[in-house]
């Protein structure tokens, strides 16, 4: 508030001054808290003074949240812009971000955004790769192109000398340049511009000496450098900063539950979506209570927090309201399914049987832990499923078809099948069909063989833990050294080593040992059939200024790891040959590091870690740091994740790396209810992911689709839903019916007596599609 009104008040002594708004969560909250300073902002507005403008609810990090959650950054930002001041905005401001997606172009071009300003890049550490450009055109994965601009500092005082200092100094690039942003006032801490630097700019307009200035918005600047046409270069990929890369994984509470609060929401929207197609309603209080589900989220994913870059008490704030978007939006689901099998016709309850619902676009085999009352399972035509007896009850296999539900029911006076050894584990290997995993006295992997190939995979111990060292002489948070691999940890001791399931459809063992000051308790599990293999991993971290990793180096050949990022995935180093693949020492990955060769891959998955490296032919995945500067206590205490490794003898493109990756991290759902099997939405084409099933943001009750192609390359695909549709449009993400939207045939088609309706649709690599459905 005392920002805006110092600056408010300058206004009215500088008629010239021009003030960027350009977080509107902010504005927000001054709307709220301080409503005579925002009757006199939309005063300045009316007047020019006033910008809106930055395109995001919020400046999130980029590199950390999922691709639809930097959408609804999008969305809800520029709904914001339009609602309170009629401005559609065009660009992009996130001065102090940790790099960029290489999504971020499609993203902002599908929501109507046309330029991109930074400035973090300029500023990175002495001795990397130096970004070359202050002007181009970045083109993200998939080909898509913005028009940005780099600048060198956001937090600035004006004066002539520092223009001139900065005129000199921070142009990268020489030639097809002749002007540039010079954001300026105090900023991070507020305050804004002061009477002295509104002063020195009136003397700088066209001061001997000194480059002519000019106070004007910066969509004035980015319209000049279109009509002056002279913007030559092009990037393209990710915009990598080397630098702060200990945010990957700084405050693991945090990220955890950011990640299981995206995918809380994405079940309870899918869910919402359900219900209108079940129960034919179109207009829900559902709807607004996501969306406020939604900007607790959104908010809690600025630069500083999901970093884990602030202090103490914004740590705890946020840990508490992502639990709160987790635990109510599982509350707001478990209702609708409710209703929704309450609805006439539709359930059966009380009749001994549940119903599993799968939220992805392929059908999945899961195990199911079973209600007591069930004791033969069979699926819904009767087929009686094999039993697992284990620690915790009975379990089985069910199929769940994709983004549907399946049933499983007690079958009266049948006898069970139980399964005793599809999988067997003693307390030195896990063994299935296809995979034998031995283990050494301090429960390290010392062989992951490939029965099918008679293949070995680990070429040296894998499922290391590797404590290092982690002091940096700033940005203690923020940062991890280059050279922290000098200054390893020993770990010693041995393992306590037990069998938790020994056989039957899947087997456990659990792995219990100290690590440094800290204790690590581990059950790893295999499942029958599956080339997966779960790390359900529980540590008590006590540890300060300390790193710790694990390592899976295997006899996999590869140039570039496959890394995954918002829809999709980029490929990065696994060496240090130049400046620029040293600087890459860690990155930022979502479910998968993947490693492949023409007829192998293995890759680690995760549910929650996104820091990673790949150094040669290892992978390893950063699980836990403990720095000091800003949060003392940052990350002490117990924590719990699932890491898995996933292997195949084929490689990355035929491979189920990615719907591994999926499956680990979108759990099914178990209703105490069941019906006939159904499916609501499939996918002619496994390389295509339907990433969200959701309602219009309009209440119209029409239903929005957002798919992308997941492998890098061009495909058809048809879209089958099993309910009628009326017209179906290929939109923009910001989801509106336009003259420019495509139409798209929709064919109605039989299968096995149903109908169904078929959309055929072809992607181009890495494309992201929204389908508006008017059924």
């Amino acid at each position: 508030g005392r920002t805006l009104s110092t600056q408010l008040a300058l206004m009215d002594e500088y008629k010239e001054y021009k003030f960027l708004l350009c977080e509107p969560v902010i504005t927000e909250s001054i709307k709220k808290d301080y409503p005579n300073i925002y009757n006199r902002i939309k005063e300045k507005f009316k007047e020019g003074q006033i910008i809106p403008e930055g395109g995001m609810w919020v400046e999130p990090d980029t590199n950390i949240p999922s691709g639809e959650s930097l959408i609804r950054q999008c969305t809800f930002g520029r709904r914001w812009f339009l609602d309170e001041f009629g401005v559609e905005t065009k660009l992009l401001w996130l001065p102090d971000c940790f790099g960029f997606s290489g999504q971020l172009p499609q993203i902002m071009k599908g929501c109507k955004i046309k330029y991109f300003a930074t400035q973090k890049l300029a500023r990175a550490l002495q001795g990397h790769d130096k970004f070359p450009y202050n002007h181009f055109y970045w083109e993200g994965i998939d080909g898509s192109k913005i028009l940005t601009h780099f600048y060198k500092k956001n937090n600035s005082r004006f004066d002539p000398y520092l223009l001139n200092e900065r005129w000199m100094k921070d142009r990268i690039q020489d030639d097809f340049i002749d002007t540039f942003l010079f954001p300026f006032g105090y900023g991070d801490g507020g305050g804004g511009a002061t009477r002295d630097m509104l002063e020195s700019t009136r003397r700088s307009k066209d001061l001997e000496g000194a480059p002519r200035t000019k106070m004007e918005s910066p969509i004035e600047f980015f319209k000049s450098l279109e009509e002056k046409n002279t913007v030559r270069n092009r990037y393209v990929g990710e915009i990598y900063l080397p630098w702060h890369r200990g945010i990957y994984t700084a405050e693991s509470y945090i990220k955890k539950a950011n990640r299981k609060a995206e995918y809380a929401l994405r079940d309870l929207e899918i869910v919402i979506s359900f219900y209108r197609i079940i129960c034919f309603e179109t207009e829900s209080n559902y709807l607004s209570k996501a969306r406020k589900l939604w900007e607790i989220l959104l908010f809690n994913q600025f630069h500083d927090i999901i970093a884990g870059t602030s202090i103490r008490r914004v740590h705890e704030e946020a840990a508490d309201e992502l639990t709160y978007v987790i635990e109510e939006a599982i509350k707001i689901k478990r209702s609708l399914l409710d209703e929704i099998f309450s609805y006439e016709g539709f359930g059966h309850r009380g009749q001994n049987g549940i119903s599993v619902m799968n939220t992805l676009s392929w059908s999945r085999k899961e195990l199911i832990l079973l209600p007591e009352e069930i004791v033969v399972p069979c699926d819904f035509s009767g087929n009686i499923l094999p039993v697992h007896i284990g620690v915790e009850g009975r379990y089985c296999m069910a199929e769940i078809p994709s983004f549907g539900l399946a049933s499983v029911r007690n079958k009266e006076g049948a006898e069970p099948i139980i399964d005793e050894g599809s999988v067997r584990a003693t307390i030195s290997t896990l063994e299935n069909a296809i995979l034998r995993i031995e283990f050494d006295a301090l429960g390290q992997i010392i062989s992951i063989y490939d029965k099918e190939l008679e293949i070995e995979y680990a070429a040296s111990i894998c499922n290391k833990f590797r404590m290092f060292k982690d002091v940096n002489i700033e940005y203690d948070a923020w940062e991890i050294s280059p050279y922290y691999e000098e200054m390893e940890i020993e770990l010693e001791g041995k393992a306590h080593i037990e069998v938790i399931e020994k056989a039957g459809l899947f087997a456990t063992i659990r792995i219990s040992k100290s690590l440094n000051g800290s204790s690590l308790t581990q059950d790893i599990t295999m499942y029958s059939h599956s080339r997966r293999v779960d790390f359900n991993t529980t540590i008590d971290w006590k540890e300060t200024h300390k790193l710790l990793k694990v390592e899976f180096p295997v006899n996999v050949h590869a140039e570039e790891a496959y890394e995954e990022i918002q829809f999709g995935y980029v490929k990065r180093p696994t060496h240090q040959s130049r400046n620029y693949d040293a600087d890459r020492f860690e990155v930022c990955n979502h479910k998968y590091t993947a490693l492949s060769e023409s007829n192998r891959t293995f890759a680690v998955l995760n549910d929650c870690k996104y820091g990673v490296s790949t150094k040669e032919n290892a992978i390893s995945l950063t699980l836990l740091r403990s720095p000091v500067i800003p949060d003392m206590y940052s990350d002490k205490g117990v924590h719990q994740f699932t890491y898995s490794i996933y292997l195949d003898n084929c490689n990355f493109y035929e491979s189920n790396v990615i719907k591994e990756g999926y499956s680990l991290n979108a759990p099914i759902t178990i209703i105490n209810n069941y019906m006939v099997d159904r499916s609501f939405f499939e996918l002619t084409n496994k390389d295509i992911v339907l990433e969200t099933i959701k309602l219009a943001d309009d209440h119209s009750g029409d239903i929005i689709l957002r798919m992308y192609e997941s492998k890098g390359g061009h495909c058809l695909c048809d879209m089958e839903s099993y309910f009628t549709i009326q017209s179906t449009y290929e939109v923009s993400m910001i989801e509106t019916i336009e003259e420019d939207s495509e139409l798209l045939p929709v064919l109605k088609k039989d299968k096995n007596n149903y109908d169904y309706f078929k959309i055929p649709l072809s992607f181009r690599p890495f494309e992201i599609k929204t389908i508006r459905i008017i059924a």
